[in-house]
């Protein structure tokens, strides 16, 4: 489902999370970029269902105070326009 509001992404452009665990960061960029999750889980020793965990946290707290829907697309827009500040150099 594409997010509809045309203010969305300037909303999510300004929201920050600076206090993402590193192991919560090193998950999103790497989901950012492209790695599956089976692949992450096998990395870091974890299970998917704590990698899923990760990244439904995330997006939680990006998008619940937002008042918008999680949205795979949206999820990537601001983990794109977090990069530096959010997500440090993790992708």
């Amino acid at each position: 489902m594409a997010i509809q509001n045309p203010g969305a992404f300037e909303q999510l452009r300004a929201h920050h999370l600076p206090n993402l665990s590193d192991e919560g960061k090193e998950v999103m960029g790497r989901r950012l970029s492209g790695e599956t999750v089976a692949s992450i889980a096998l990395d870091l020793v974890r299970s998917q269902g704590v990698v899923r965990r990760h990244i439904e946290k995330i997006q939680d707290a990006i998008f619940i105070p937002l008042a918008l829907s999680r949205d795979q697309w949206a999820t990537a827009f601001w983990a794109s326009a977090h990069l530096e500040c959010c997500l440090g150099a993790t992708a």
